[in-house]
């Protein structure tokens, strides 16, 4: 095991004449849960020093680190003041994804954290249902500061934004409408790409995405857009459950996004007798997490924890305010996160449960994670520029234009399908630069050439495997 020195959280360490310490240590997130009790063994640690006399520690964290890696993108534009972006998943609807993803919201509010809350799933926004704003007669309106975009509603120290607060159809306060949300599947990636790129995030800590349920088209396209952090898998403890959730976690792990946690949910329910039961059956927790660490063994090495939920009246309606929809689809009451209206029940120490391991398994993999490069294309060069930045130095790597064109996106591997002398089909493309740079989440960079050729998308290790033989 490292110590926190080795991991980097010692920045800087300054003693004055008077004996007096001044440590500096960055925590590499905010909010991490366990960063009082590293200040604690700090200073008891340094508390038999006899020429000690005080000990002054002070924390940092990084600034947003989504822009390193799309700053050519304006698809994620509007998260360039976001931190850390955590995607909660089911491979199935109906097993309680949205009310998992708003209470860990809040409960990540709750400790003084900057949240976002993007409800993505356009098909079934159900937010509007579950969140009232601040101000309810408040409708979403643009940003004055850029009339491009619109800001989010907020509750607390929560920004939220759904389909259903934007789409005059989808019967919710205010929209207008009754009707559902009949949407197309390239439409709905649109729409989910305007919500994020045209919205006035401002600073966050922390983004939660509710996705749409499945491992479908939308689902591959929003991990590919999103520069995620890592995935929250929703879902019942049933036999099946098994084969879904490493569906799920597989996907996420061809997509380079790490598994934060797996919730089990509606595990059971306590009848007014006491008695336990467990409507969905009992899998072995040890058989999940060991299906679920061999799907993601390429992409983290720290294991992904399992949370258990059982069932409750309190939180299956809607957090407690909507029991029922009137004939114009509008809630009667304002509804309020669970967290918020009972922060003393089981479920509430659940959810805060939940947000300490998922903060806690980010702080892991911010240690362990393969560092992304910033991406961009010097025009003056003709050369793809790939830039890594780690605490103590940076690295560039470089691929000329016409190399990267004749390459295979998915190995590396020079294409030549007429058996031309490779320099040959290097001139050939000597003129041809890439008129369109859009980075892809965790996973890689599209490319679209002046010659009007679109390439699919090359991950990051392929990058860097090209970079690397041109430098020989």
């Amino acid at each position: 095991m490292k110590t926190i020195n080795e991991i980097g959280v010692i920045q800087s360490v300054n003693v004055d004449q008077s004996g007096k310490a001044s440590l500096c240590m960055d925590m590499f997130i905010p909010g991490y849960p366990y960063e009082d009790k590293i200040k604690t063994e700090c200073r008891d640690a340094l508390k038999d020093l006899s020429w000690l006399t005080d000990v002054a520690i002070t924390t940092s964290t990084p600034p947003p680190s989504v822009s390193a890696a799309t700053t050519v993108s304006s698809t994620t534009n509007g998260l360039r003041g976001v931190k850390h972006i955590i995607g909660v998943s089911s491979c199935k609807g109906g097993v309680g994804k949205s009310t998992v993803a708003v209470n860990l919201a809040f409960s990540l509010a709750q400790r003084g954290l900057k949240v976002a809350l993007l409800d993505a799933d356009v098909y079934g926004p159900s937010l509007p249902f579950m969140v009232t704003p601040s101000d309810p007669t408040q409708p979403v309106r643009r940003s004055q500061n850029n009339p491009d975009h619109v800001l989010p509603l907020d509750r607390g120290n929560v920004r939220f934004l759904s389909f259903g607060h934007v789409n005059p159809k989808a019967g919710v306060p205010g929209a207008g409408g009754k009707s559902a949300a009949v949407v197309r599947g390239p439409i709905v990636s649109r729409v989910i790409n305007q919500l994020v790129a045209a919205t006035d995030w401002g600073d966050v800590d922390y983004m939660v995405v509710d996705m749409p349920p499945g491992t479908g088209d939308i689902q591959i396209t929003l991990s590919q857009t999103i520069p995620f952090t890592g995935a929250v898998i929703v879902t019942t403890p049933h036999v099946l459950a098994v084969a879904d959730v490493v569906k799920g976690v597989e996907m996420f792990s061809d997509m380079k996004v790490p598994t934060l946690a797996i919730v089990e949910n509606m595990c059971s329910f306590t009848c007014e007798h006491g008695s336990v039961y467990y409507p969905f059956g009992r899998i072995s927790r040890e058989l999940l997490k060991e299906r679920v660490q061999k799907a993601c063994s390429g992409v983290q090495s720290s294991s992904v924890p399992v949370h258990s939920f059982g069932m409750s009246s309190d939180l299956s309606s809607l957090t407690d305010e909507v029991s029922s929809l009137d004939n114009s689809l509008r809630p009667h009451a304002h509804p309020i996160p669970h967290v918020e209206r009972h922060p003393d029940s089981l479920h509430s120490m659940n959810f805060r449960d939940l947000a300490t391991g998922v903060l806690a398994q980010i702080f892991n993999l911010q240690i362990e994670a393969q560092i992304l490069p910033q991406v961009s294309y010097s025009d003056r060069r003709n050369v793809i520029v790939l830039r890594y930045f780690t605490p103590s130095q940076a690295i560039e790597y470089t691929i000329p234009a016409s190399e990267l064109r004749i390459r295979d996106p998915l190995t590396g591997d020079i294409v030549n399908p007429n058996n031309e002398g490779v320099s040959e089909l290097k001139a050939k493309y000597s003129t041809v630069r890439p008129v369109e740079v859009d980075c892809k989440g965790n996973y890689g960079v599209a490319f679209v050439w002046s010659d009007g050729y679109y390439a699919d998308i090359f991950p990051f290790d392929v990058l860097k495997k090209i970079a690397n033989e041109c430098k020989l």
